[in-house]
């Protein structure tokens, strides 16, 4: 059984932003397929990945620039595409060119943290002798794809989408640092006192490998989507989804709900506002809490210590995600 534990101390306010789009999809490809060019082949797409970049057709000349230092050139464009949620290549060129030469290579220049492990972080470490020249060559190279490949790109939004929604829903049951542990499968990384924002990026392209890097206290988590994402019917509802609306399909759980809309509780006095065994009691909240509707909280020892709260933005948010599937209503805003 697990417990949420309350934090004796307060905890950090980090912002946390889930993220995913075709253009996305092709930085991340073009920055997968340079880092690990001896090892590409591990990938699961590596396919899509090598396509992806014979698509691209950049010049050789310019591929070399925007290879240098672990192209980190193409990582860091992430940097514009996600706050602007830029849906085409074209949208980003645009966007590049209108910006200020000096301000925009301030942002890509960057050093890696010092005791960042060097198997999950990329070495880039950029400099800029012309940066106006630097900027019209991004821009250059971004105009000079094709108008096909974000066409193909976008036969992988499903997916993405699919993935970016269940990362949103464990959120709201997750701290930061649980959920990058989560959908990383297994990375666990502890966000020090500079991070006040962390990015998560799922990818079908770097299954099932994580990147990573950092820039002015934000922390991009690249991760691979889920089986289930890649393996989902497109009109099929996440499993979250129908778990939760499961969950509310019983007249004793809406009861509980209900109670507790009025306050926290203890098993023993919910237990006997059902009038039902405590063992049935706690079944109950067991599937509500997987739900993401209600958090146990401990306050002290054994289920004496134990009490049940609503989550009271649980609701509004699934009504939120339902109304993103059936199509009526946009999934507004990220997910903090």
């Amino acid at each position: 059984m697990t417990l949420i534990r309350e934090p004796y101390f307060t905890p950090q306010q980090v912002k946390l932003t889930v993220a995913a789009s075709p253009v996305v999809e092709f930085l991340v490809a073009m920055w997968a397929g340079i880092a690990e060019p001896d090892g590409l082949d591990s990938f699961e797409n590596s396919t899509t990945i090598k396509a992806i970049r014979q698509a691209s057709d950049v010049p050789a000349d310019d591929s070399e620039w925007m290879s240098e230092a672990g192209a980190a050139r193409w990582s860091f464009l992430l940097q514009f595409v996600i706050p602007n949620e830029m849906q085409s290549i074209a949208d980003l060129a645009d966007f590049i060119a209108e910006q200020d030469p000096d301000e925009l290579v301030a942002h890509l220049i960057h050093k890696d943290d010092e005791d960042c492990d060097p198997e999950v972080c990329a070495h880039k470490h950029i400099e800029s002798k012309n940066p106006a020249a630097d900027r019209d060559r991004i821009v250059s190279i971004l105009r000079s794809l094709p108008a096909e490949l974000d066409v193909e790109l976008k036969t992988l939004v499903p997916s993405l989408e699919h993935d970016e929604h269940l990362s949103r829903f464990l959120a709201k049951s997750l701290d930061p640092e649980q959920l990058i542990e989560t959908v990383t499968n297994g990375v666990a990384f502890r966000l020090n006192s500079d991070t006040n924002e962390v990015v998560l990026i799922p990818s079908v392209v770097v299954r099932p490998w994580n990147m990573m890097f950092g820039s002015e206290g934000t922390r991009y988590f690249v991760y691979p989507v889920s089986d289930e994402a890649v393996d989902a019917d497109p009109d099929s509802p996440p499993s979250w989804m129908v778990e939760m609306f499961k969950s509310l399909g019983d007249e004793r759980r809406l009861r509980l709900l209900r109670r507790l809309g009025e306050g926290p509780a203890g098993l023993g006095e919910l237990a006997e506002y059902l009038d039902l065994a405590k063992s049935t009691t706690h079944h109950h909240l067991r599937l509500l809490r997987a739900a993401g509707l209600v958090k146990a909280v401990i306050t002290g020892s054994g289920r004496d210590g134990t009490h049940y709260e609503l989550r009271p933005k649980a609701l509004g948010d699934a009504a939120q995600f339902v109304a993103s599937y059936l199509r009526t209503g946009p999934l507004e805003g990220d997910t903090t």
